[in-house]
C-alpha cells in the first residue's frame, strides 16, 4: 500500500477512535450529571463511581449519607476533601464533624485550616461560631471581629452570636471594630430590634455619619424608637445630629415655619389624613394650608408635633394663621397634652397661649384640634399655618 494513503488511513482512524472516546465520554459525563442531579443516595454514588476523580459528586455522596450512614458519609468527605484540599467548605464539614464526635482538636485544625486557604467571610464565621460553642471568649472575638472584616450583605448573625455572647451592645462595636458606615447602620438597624434601648441612641450617633438614603431611614427609625421608649434626650441628641435642616439652638418647635415638607416623624410635624380635609404647602411664602370641606370628621386631630420641654418651666406658644370662612368658637383649637399620659395641659382657639410643663413633663405633644362645636355646623375653608414658635418665660414676662 502506498505510504502516503496508509499514514492518511491511520490518521483517520486515530481522528475517529478520539470523537469516539470524547462521544463516550460526553456521554459518561451527562449520565453523570444526571444521576447526581436525582440527589439520593444510590444515584449520587452511581456518579461518584463513574467520575470518581470529581470532588463535588463525593461531597454530595458525604451529604446525601450523612443521615443513613455517618460512617461513609466521613469516608466521602475525606475523599472529596483529598481530591480539592483548597476548596473550604470541605475543610469547615470535615470539621463540624469531627466536632459531632468530640475531636475537638482535630475539628479545630481542619477549621483553621479552611481559613487558611480561604480567606473570605465563611471560614471565620465558623471558627467563631466554633470558639463560642467552646466558650473560648478570646478566640471568639478574635475570629468574629475577622469575620467582620470581610462582612458582606447582612451581618445580622454574626450580630446575633456576638449578643449571645455578651449584652454590652458598645462591647460588640469596639470588639468588632465597627468602621464602615453601611455596617454602623446594619449594627443600628440590628439594635432597634433587641430590648435595649440604652444601646440605640450611642449606636444612632456614630453612625449619623453614612450619608444614604437608607442611613436616614434607619436614623429616623431609631428617633421613633427612642421617643416610644420615653428616652427624650437620647431622642433629641439623635434628631439634632441626623435631621436637615438643622433646629434651632433653642430647639422647640421643629420646621416652625412650615419651610419644608413635614416628614410625619421624630419632632417634625405629623400631617393624620383624613376625609375631608386637604393639605398644601405655600410656595410664595412659607406656610401650609389646610382646607376642610365641610365633610371631615366632627372630632379629629389633622396636625400634631412632639416638643421637648424641661418639667416645671413655663412656655409661651404663639401661632400665626389666618382663618378663611371659618368662624371663631366653631370647634378649632391648639391643644397641649403631656406626650406620655396624654394628659391636657392647655389649650386655645386664639393666636398666643401660655402654660406650665408639669413636673413629670419632658415632652409635649401639640395638636391642632378640630372638635365641632355645639350649635355649629362642621367648619368649612381654609386655614392657613405661617409660623408656631415655643419659647420659655419667666414669671412677669
Amino acid at each position: 500500500m502506498n505510504p502516503r494513503r496508509l499514514l492518511l488511513n491511520t490518521l483517520a482512524l486515530v481522528f475517529i477512535a478520539s470523537m469516539l472516546l470524547a462521544g463516550y465520554w460526553s456521554i459518561c459525563f451527562a449520565w453523570a450529571d444526571y444521576q447526581f442531579s436525582r440527589q439520593t443516595p444510590e444515584s449520587v454514588a452511581t456518579a461518584a463511581r463513574m467520575i470518581p476523580n470529581r470532588a463535588s459528586y463525593w461531597a454530595g455522596l458525604s451529604m446525601a449519607l450523612s443521615d443513613t450512614n455517618p460512617g461513609e458519609s466521613l469516608a466521602a468527605l475525606q475523599r472529596a476533601n483529598a481530591l480539592n484540599p483548597h476548596e473550604s467548605q470541605y475543610w469547615i464539614d470535615l470539621g463540624l464533624v469531627k466536632e459531632s464526635r468530640g475531636d475537638l482538636k482535630e475539628a479545630e485544625k481542619d477549621l483553621l485550616k479552611a481559613a487558611e486557604v480561604d480567606r473570605m467571610y465563611l471560614p471565620r464565621w465558623s471558627l467563631a461560631n466554633f470558639y463560642f460553642r467552646q466558650g473560648n471568649k478570646d478566640e471568639f472575638w478574635r475570629w468574629a471581629h475577622k469575620a467582620m472584616e470581610m462582612a458582606y450583605g447582612d451581618p445580622s448573625p454574626l450580630f446575633n452570636l456576638c449578643w449571645e455572647m455578651t449584652q454590652d451592645a458598645q462591647r460588640i462595636e469596639r470588639e468588632l471594630n465597627i468602621e464602615r458606615p453601611e455596617i454602623r447602620i446594619q449594627y443600628l438597624s440590628f439594635l432597634l430590634g433587641q430590648n435595649h434601648p440604652e444601646a440605640i441612641a450611642p449606636a444612632a450617633l456614630r453612625a449619623a455619619s453614612a450619608a444614604t438614603p437608607e442611613a436616614g431611614t434607619i436614623l429616623l427609625a431609631a428617633c421613633e424608637r427612642l421617643l416610644k421608649d420615653q428616652r427624650v434626650d437620647d431622642a433629641v441628641r439623635v434628631w439634632t445630629r441626623v435631621q436637615t435642616p438643622k433646629p434651632s439652638t433653642a430647639f422647640t418647635i421643629t420646621n416652625s415655619d412650615f419651610a419644608t415638607p413635614p416628614i410625619s416623624t421624630g419632632f417634625d410635624w405629623r400631617l393624620v389624613d383624613f376625609d375631608g380635609i386637604a393639605v398644601s404647602r405655600e410656595e410664595l411664602s412659607p406656610g401650609l394650608r389646610l382646607s376642610f370641606s365641610g365633610k371631615q370628621r366632627e372630632d379629629c386631630e389633622p396636625l400634631w408635633q412632639l416638643a421637648p420641654v424641661k418639667a416645671g418651666t413655663s412656655y409661651r406658644l404663639r401661632i400665626q394663621f389666618e382663618a378663611e370662612g371659618i368662624p371663631k368658637g366653631s370647634g378649632l383649637q391648639w391643644r397641649v397634652h403631656n406626650a406620655y399620659g396624654d394628659a391636657l395641659i392647655a389649650e386655645t382657639d386664639g393666636q398666643e397661649l401660655q402654660f406650665t410643663a408639669p413636673r413629670d413633663c419632658r415632652l409635649i405633644r401639640l395638636a391642632l384640634r378640630y372638635r365641632r362645636a355645639a350649635g355649629h355646623r362642621r367648619i368649612e375653608g381654609n386655614v392657613l399655618l405661617h409660623r408656631v414658635t415655643l419659647t420659655s418665660v419667666t414669671p412677669g414676662d
